[in-house]
C-alpha cells in the first residue's frame, strides 16, 4: 500500500486484507478519488446478522469469502463526490455485509455541504467537520408543531422554545439541551410502554460496552415517528408521547447544551494514584454535537446528555500540497502525562478546528537504516 501510486493501484494492494472491514477512501495526484470496503468478509445467509441461527444443521454455514471483486468499490463516481460516514454504503441487497449501519444522516448532510461549494479548499474541509446542525431536529419539531398546545404551562413554554430552534446543536445553545432531554424522555417512554426497559437488568446488558435496548430504541425512534409507527406504544399515540415527554423535559434542569455534554475524562490509572490524577487526567471541555450530526459527538441515552464517543482524530489531507494538510488529535499527540504534547491539542479538538500537520524530516542517519 506504501508503494503504490495510484487509487487503483492502492485498491489493489489491499487484496486478502484480513482485519475487520474498513472504508478506504483515496486520491491521487492524478486527480482520482475512490472509496472501497477492504475485508475478508464471509459469503453467509442475511440470518446470521439478525439471529442466533442452530450450528448443528449446516443451514447457517458460511460458503467461503466474498470474492476482492465483489467487495463495494467506486472511482472517479460522475459527480466528483464520495461520502461516507459509517452508513450503509451499498443497497440492502448483494453482497450481504452487515445489518448494523450507522443512520444516513450525516451522510447526508455531508453530501449537502458538499454541493453547495463551487470550489473545495482546506478550510472548507475544516468547516464541514465542525459542522453541528442536526437534520433529525427538522423531524421532531414537525410533531411538534401538529401537537396541540399542552396544558402544562411549563411543557407549552418549551414547545414554543424548541420550535424557534434553528437545529443547531451547538456548545452554547440552551434549545440543544432542551431536544436532547425531549429525546431522551420519548426514549424512555418507548422502552416502558415496549417493556424492553425490563432488558437493562439482564446480565448481557451490564457487559460493556452491552446490549442496551434504550440505546437501540434511541436510533428506532426517528423512523418510528416519522411513519407514525405506533406498534411498540401500547395503545398510545405519538401525540400523547410527546406531551409526557414534554413535560419530563421541562421539568429537568436547563443549561447549555456544551456543559451537559461534556466528558468525564479519567486514566485508567487515575483510581489507584489519586494524587497524580490532575496529570493523568486530560482536560474536560464543553462539546457540541451529537451522534446525528457530522460533527459526531454521540452520548449513551440510558446515562444522560454527557459525550460517551467521539472522533478520535479529526483530518483534512490535500493531496496537491502536503504541507496544507491539518488535523487536531483527541487531546494530544503524546500519551505521555506531563509531555508537552499530551494535552496540547485538547481545546482545538473540542472546537473542532484544526492544526497543520508537522512532517518529521528523519536525520540521514535514520534514513539509511
Amino acid at each position: 500500500m506504501l508503494r503504490a501510486g495510484s487509487v487503483p493501484a492502492l485498491f489493489e494492494a489491499t487484496r486478502g486484507w484480513g482485519l475487520i472491514d474498513h472504508n478506504l477512501v483515496a486520491g491521487d495526484i492524478e486527480g482520482r478519488i475512490g472509496h472501497r470496503v477492504r475485508a475478508l468478509v464471509p459469503r453467509r445467509p442475511r440470518e446470521n446478522g439478525w439471529f442466533a441461527v442452530p450450528g448443528w444443521t449446516g443451514e447457517g454455514e458460511w460458503e467461503g469469502y466474498l470474492p476482492h471483486e465483489a467487495m463495494p468499490e467506486v472511482i472517479d463516481p460522475e459527480d466528483g463526490i464520495i461520502v461516507t460516514a459509517n452508513n450503509r454504503v451499498v443497497a440492502d441487497g448483494e453482497p450481504y455485509l452487515c445489518t448494523d449501519c450507522h443512520p444516513p444522516y450525516r451522510a447526508a448532510r455531508i453530501v449537502e455541504l458538499l454541493r453547495s461549494l463551487p470550489r473545495f479548499r482546506v478550510d472548507d474541509a475544516a468547516a464541514v467537520h465542525a459542522d453541528v446542525l442536526s437534520r433529525n431536529a427538522a423531524l421532531f419539531q414537525g410533531r411538534l408543531r401538529g401537537l396541540s398546545v399542552p396544558a402544562n404551562a411549563a411543557a407549552a413554554s418549551l414547545r414554543e422554545k424548541l420550535l424557534g430552534w434553528d437545529g443547531r446543536m451547538d456548545a452554547g445553545s440552551a434549545a440543544a439541551g432542551h431536544y436532547n432531554a425531549l429525546r431522551r424522555a420519548m426514549t424512555d417512554i418507548l422502552a416502558r410502554r415496549s417493556g424492553l426497559a425490563g432488558m437493562t437488568a439482564h446480565p448481557w446488558a451490564a457487559v460493556p460496552p452491552g446490549v442496551s435496548p434504550t440505546g437501540n430504541l434511541w436510533w428506532a425512534l426517528p423512523t418510528l415517528l416519522r411513519n407514525d409507527d405506533t406498534g411498540m406504544l401500547d395503545g398510545w399515540s405519538w401525540d400523547d408521547v410527546l406531551r409526557s415527554a414534554l413535560e419530563a423535559a421541562a421539568a429537568a434542569p436547563a443549561s447549555p447544551w456544551g456543559e451537559e455534554h461534556r466528558p468525564a475524562f479519567r486514566h485508567p490509572l487515575s483510581a489507584l494514584f489519586p494524587d497524580a490524577a490532575p496529570l493523568l487526567d486530560p482536560p474536560s471541555m464543553p462539546l457540541g454535537g451529537d451522534g446525528d450530526t457530522v460533527m459526531a459527538v454521540g452520548l449513551a441515552p440510558a446515562a444522560g446528555p454527557t459525550a460517551t464517543y467521539g472522533s478520535l482524530c479529526r483530518y483534512v489531507m490535500d493531496v496537491g500540497d502536503w504541507e496544507e494538510s491539518r488535523w487536531a488529535v483527541f487531546h494530544g499527540a503524546s500519551g505521555h502525562p506531563g509531555g508537552p504534547h499530551y494535552c496540547d491539542q485538547a481545546t482545538e479538538w473540542a472546537a473542532c478546528r484544526m492544526v497543520p500537520i508537522c512532517l518529521v524530516v528523519r536525520p540521514p542517519w535514520q534514513l539509511q537504516r
